[in-house]
Parts: structure tokens; C-alpha cells; sequence
């Protein structure tokens, strides 16, 4: 190969990994079967959970597709009236570096899409996430008042400028029932917003996000006797 064709070849494959690496932000870890790894419960309260516990796939957002405060995170929806105690993410990573914080935060209902933010805790330390096929828990905590209705309870990642090493865990056969959204960036080629994450990834019956939960307190009644002299 002469001098000339040597440099025109690194030219070419620099050019073809330029436009590769602005096009790839959302990944997968692959299929596999993801096993949960050292899963405990019930820290604050009663753990409500869409998923079915097993877990065939990881997805995440990187370079474009993560846009703070929250382009490019991952929601589940639940419903009240509850008392939010802690959010709790299923995660799984690929070994390419180090974990990133994970912001946390509980969303109301907009017209079955997350609205405002409820509340919100970020830049938790995750201290340390399993490798995959192997999915770890971890439970933040965050605590809201009474929510009446539907809610949603959500994580984000800044991965924006770095590799794809935190990965949400996603349950493709479970029994479903939740509402497995990625809120996608715009200029990246998929609908902007909130959207089901199959518009990226396939069918989808769960993500592995989940909250622990308190019954909301009992309004008490103040009855006099002149109240119940009125009864009769």
C-alpha cells in the first residue's frame, strides 16, 4: 500500500466512525436472559413494580440522545392515591467504564404522558451496578405527599459526552401493564418527547423502574356532640 492510499484509507474509516458515532444513541445490551442480583425490598414501604422480576434486554441514550434535565430518561407509571418513599431502578451496565449518577424523580399525569415534576433527587451515587446478564437494584430515596391518580417515577443519566455504561433493564414477556416511556431528544431521527420505548427498541412489556409506597393518611373526622344531637 504506497504512503498516499494508507492515508487516504485512515481519512476514510475516520470519516465512517465520525458518522457512526453522531448516528448510534440508542443502545441495547443485547438479548440475553438477565438475572437479578442481590434484590432487596421493602426499605420504606410496599414495593409496586410492573416488571415480573426477569429481565431479556438493557436499553440506554448517549452523545445527542441525552439532553438535560431529562432528554433521553426512562419512566414508569403507577397509580394513587400513595405516599412516594423511594424510586427503584433495575440496572445493568457493560464494563467500559465508570457508573454515572443517576437523577431520580417522580412526574404527575399530563393526558397520559409525564407532566410536572413532583419531585426530585439527583446526582445519586449508585454504588456500583452489575455487570450484564446480571441486573442489580437500587432504591433512592424520595419521598412526595399524597399523590391522587396516576404518577410516574422516572430516571436519568448523563451520558451525553461518554459511553453507554448505564443501562435501564427491560422485561420483553412479562405480564405488562405499565407504561414503559423514554422521553427522546429532538434531531436524533425518532419522534420527540415522550414515547413508548418500542418506537426504539421493540415490544416491551416493562422497564425495570419501580417505587415503594406508603398509604396516604386518613382525613380525621372532628365530631362534636352537637353534631350528633343534629343526627337526630
Amino acid at each position: 500500500m504506497t504512503r498516499h492510499s494508507l492515508f487516504a484509507s485512515i481519512a476514510l474509516l475516520a470519516a465512517v466512525s465520525t458518522i457512526a458515532g453522531a448516528s448510534e444513541v440508542a443502545h441495547e445490551t443485547g438479548a440475553g436472559v438477565g438475572t437479578l442480583v442481590g434484590a432487596t425490598e421493602g426499605s420504606c414501604g410496599t414495593l409496586l413494580m410492573t416488571s415480573d422480576g426477569t429481565y431479556e434486554n438493557g436499553y440506554t441514550w448517549s452523545g445527542g440522545g441525552v439532553v438535560a434535565p431529562y432528554y433521553g430518561s426512562f419512566v414508569e407509571c403507577y397509580e394513587g392515591p400513595v405516599k412516594v418513599c423511594s424510586v427503584v431502578a433495575d440496572l445493568t451496565s457493560l464494563p467500559q467504564g465508570s457508573w454515572y449518577p443517576v437523577d431520580v424523580y417522580v412526574f404527575d399525569d399530563n393526558g397520559g404522558n409525564p407532566g410536572a415534576v413532583i419531585a426530585s433527587s439527583l446526582g445519586n451515587d449508585t454504588g456500583g451496578i452489575a455487570f450484564w446478564p446480571e441486573v442489580s437494584r437500587h432504591t433512592f430515596s424520595l419521598e412526595t405527599d399524597c399523590i391522587e391518580g396516576k404518577f410516574y417515577v422516572g430516571v436519568w443519566w448523563d451520558a451525553s459526552t461518554g459511553f453507554d455504561i448505564n443501562f435501564m433493564a427491560a422485561d420483553i414477556d412479562g405480564f405488562g401493564g405499565g407504561c414503559p416511556l423514554t422521553n427522546i431528544a429532538p434531531g436524533i431521527g425518532y419522534p420527540t418527547g415522550w414515547q413508548n420505548v418500542s418506537v426504539v427498541w421493540g415490544p416491551t412489556a416493562a422497564l425495570g423502574l419501580g417505587t415503594e409506597v406508603n398509604p396516604c393518611a386518613t382525613p380525621t373526622t372532628v365530631t362534636t356532640w352537637g353534631r350528633i344531637k343534629s343526627l337526630f
